[in-house]
């Protein structure tokens, strides 16, 4: 090896190792609600179930008592669809989805403030292949919910914040 090349690996590794011991790290997340109870008001739907199935997985504690840290209260949550283009013919080629999660979300006790989250996604539509356009619709739900659940822990952490 050359000693510019040993020079640059020693260069690299000193700061790595700086910036390392500083504190820095990737952003994640806010896991701030995962040592709460938090109480799940929700009607029964396709979404509002896959939504509790997602938070269940991230090992949130969901309660439908009223002995809880926090409460989640789902106003209203749908997906629409709407043509987003059109080809030869005046035939749909691309489909868009509007998502609107609508939800209160406080302190049990305290003052439930309103929040919407809204998102939106294509989705290139085939006629002659309808049931892979029927999973792609389910795998985008799933991304929008997965979306709308970092709102709320967004929206969550900086109440908490707020609080304190």
């Amino acid at each position: 090896m050359k000693i510019t090349q040993i020079l640059d690996i020693k260069l690299l590794l000193t700061l790595v190792f700086i910036v390392n011991s500083c504190g820095y790290e990737l952003r994640n997340y806010s896991t701030s609600l995962s040592n709460q109870v938090i109480n799940y008001d929700a009607k029964k739907s396709e979404l509002n179930l896959e939504l509790e199935n997602q938070l269940n997985s991230k090992n949130y504690v969901l309660s439908r008592n009223a002995d809880s840290d926090s409460r989640l209260k789902i106003i209203s949550h749908s997906i629409e669809q709407f043509v987003g283009s059109t080809g030869q013919g005046a035939r749909t080629i691309q489909v868009r989805l509007d998502y609107k999660l609508k939800y209160q979300i406080g302190n049990d006790g305290g003052n439930l403030i309103m929040h919407i989250f809204e998102d939106s996604s294509f989705i290139d539509f085939n006629q002659s292949n309808l049931l892979a356009f029927e999973e792609e619709i389910q795998s985008v739900t799933k991304t929008f919910i997965a979306k709308a659940i970092r709102n709320i822990e967004f929206i969550a952490s900086t109440q908490l914040n707020e609080i304190k």
